[in-house]
């Protein structure tokens, strides 16, 4: 069974009525058949049914007991969740795996099984949005990261420091003029001739984005990560096509400061070892015969044991001559 056809049959009308034979075992034997994606279905999911327990209710009365159920799927979701730290933290306690089973898909679905998808509801099932989720999550705190180690010469804070207070502190100043004043007066010709005409707005982000060390990709970063109503999909809706590429254009065409150079290979390495190497047999000569070490070279090589003239530490005095020489007749 596909975990689409499990999460079908939990959540279904039948799995928990009265009239069921399944036992908490066979239940189990479902969260068991892909106990990873099992229950991300089940959270997706299980508040798109119209739950049995609701069918005999109406008016304000249905919607506080269907206000109870789901805070009890919910909660039971929850303790799934620290159960399943346990199961996957340093520790490993995979004989929790039924009780995991329990909390994240079995408890839930007894709450709230009825009617829903496959089975008539208006409401048809999804894929765990998590996982799209959880990937992109990954990617912002790698481009968070990246910023916090520009930004680093000038501010003292961690990522979450950076993500909480000092992006939204810079938004204003690199992102917000973008979107009210655009690519007016632009050009650098025009800057210089007119003294009076303050510098666009353009110039003034580069030239913000300079201080802090951040590249066009860290802005492309801020603004994904902007929230509320500086969301990306907002707030690239007011900056038009034109100011993006003049935005683009003049900080290629400009020098930045650079906090730090990444490592290059100077050069290619020498590959030790290139030569082949020589054979045996033309290294010794088979045909060119030794001549034998004669007796006399042999013994003259020989030394006693008792002969300390060729000793370099052991200095031989010299017998002194009288100094009166012989005076002859």
């Amino acid at each position: 069974m596909s975990p689409f056809d499990i999460t079908s049959k939990m959540l279904g009308p039948y799995l928990f009525s009265a009239t069921s034979r399944e036992t908490l075992g066979d239940k189990m034997e479902l969260y068991f058949q892909d106990h990873s994606f099992i229950p991300l279905f089940i959270q997706e999911n299980y508040l798109k049914t119209q739950p049995s327990k609701l069918r005999d209710l109406d008016g304000p009365e249905k919607a506080l007991k269907q206000l109870e159920l789901m805070d009890c799927a919910a909660s039971s979701i929850s303790d799934g969740d620290l159960v399943d730290a346990l199961i996957h933290g340093p520790e490993q306690h995979w004989s929790l795996m039924p009780l995991h089973a329990v909390c994240s898909t079995v408890r839930p679905a007894s709450v709230l099984y009825g009617t829903g998808a496959h089975y008539g509801g208006p409401n048809s099932m999804s894929f765990p949005q998590y996982l799209g989720q959880n990937s992109k999550q990954g990617k912002l705190s790698r481009q968070l990261a990246d910023i916090q180690i520009r930004m680093r010469l000038k501010v003292s804070g961690d990522k979450s420091e950076i993500r909480q207070s000092y992006l939204p502190a810079l938004f204003p100043h690199i992102v917000k003029p973008l979107m009210e004043s655009g690519a007016v007066g632009i050009s650098d010709r025009h800057v210089k001739m007119i003294t009076d005409v303050p510098k666009c707005a353009v110039v003034e982000v580069i030239e913000r984005m300079d201080e802090y060390y951040l590249s066009k990709e860290d802005w492309d970063s801020v603004v994904e990560l902007g929230v509320d109503q500086n969301k990306d999909d907002l707030v690239l809706k007011k900056i038009s096509a034109a100011t993006k590429t003049a935005l683009t254009k003049k900080y290629n065409s400009s020098e930045h400061p650079i906090p730090f150079h990444k490592g290059q290979n100077v050069g290619k390495p020498k590959k030790l070892g290139t030569e082949p190497l020589p054979d045996l047999e033309e290294v010794y000569d088979l045909d060119e015969a030794v001549e034998d070490a004669s007796d006399d070279d042999s013994q003259k090589n020989l030394k006693k044991p008792d002969d300390i003239s060729g000793d370099k530490l052991i200095q031989v005095s010299k017998k002194k001559t009288s100094g009166k020489s012989k005076i002859k007749k």
